[in-house]
């Protein structure tokens, strides 16, 4: 039911830019401000997910695994930060 409101899409808001025209400016408009979209940490915390509690249960999946010998510390390092720097992303695709 969350899911319902303002967010039905699970995507958050884009990034936008307030563009104004202006014939005086070399190119004919000009960009008063840019504003950053959601991250998937703000859409995740829309629905009553904590970054912090996410982050901590992964680590411990890694942990685990590299204790049972599934894989490497290295590779958990890799895969942490790559988590953590998700989090930090976009919802929308990006290239």
């Amino acid at each position: 039911q969350d899911i319902m409101g303002d967010l039905h899409n699970l995507f958050g808001m884009v990034n936008e830019a307030h563009v104004f025209l202006d014939a005086e400016e070399p190119n004919g408009f000009y960009i008063e401000e840019t504003l950053e979209g959601s991250t998937i940490a703000d859409v995740l915390a829309d629905v009553q997910y904590d970054k912090a509690m996410l982050i901590r249960l992964v680590k411990k999946q890694i942990d685990a695994a590299v204790r049972a010998g599934k894989m490497k510390g290295s590779d958990g390092t890799r895969w942490m930060k790559a988590y953590q720097s998700a989090l930090k992303g976009t919802t929308y695709l990006t290239h």
